[in-house]
């Protein structure tokens, strides 16, 4: 079995990008534009590990990780933040958010692919 990705950012074609990388990778992936389908979809698919971007229209990727973390279904679920402004206390505040990592934007795909996988562990598989 596959592990399975969610990846919540609201631009489309990084997302269509990032869903082929994964996909021929290894993972089932699902994708989501925003925070409020990204929470509903990790509700009904239980992902493995999250791929979330932080600069997103209504609700931001902080917000997200927190609902994520915050609630007993999802406490568990690996979240790396994507961000394109790695500001001084980046890493900081996505360690508050209870991330478990942060990515700059733009960023080397396999080198992302592998960073995912440590997070999952032996059920991401290798390609």
């Amino acid at each position: 079995m596959n592990a399975r990705l969610l990846i919540i950012d609201d631009e489309a074609d990084l997302v269509e990008a990032l869903a082929m990388r994964f996909s021929v990778s290894g993972f089932d992936v699902e994708t989501a534009p925003d925070g409020p389908a990204g929470l509903e979809s990790a509700h009904r698919r239980r992902p493995d590990v999250v791929l979330l971007d932080v600069a997103m229209p209504g609700m931001s990727g902080w917000d997200v990780c927190r609902r994520l973390k915050s609630d007993p279904e999802t406490k568990g679920t690996p979240v790396l933040i994507m961000t394109a402004a790695m500001l001084r206390g980046s890493e900081e505040a996505a360690r508050a958010a209870g991330a478990d990592g942060v990515v700059k934007k733009p960023f080397d795909d396999r080198r992302l692919v592998e960073t995912v996988r440590s997070l999952v562990g032996p059920k991401a598989g290798a390609a």
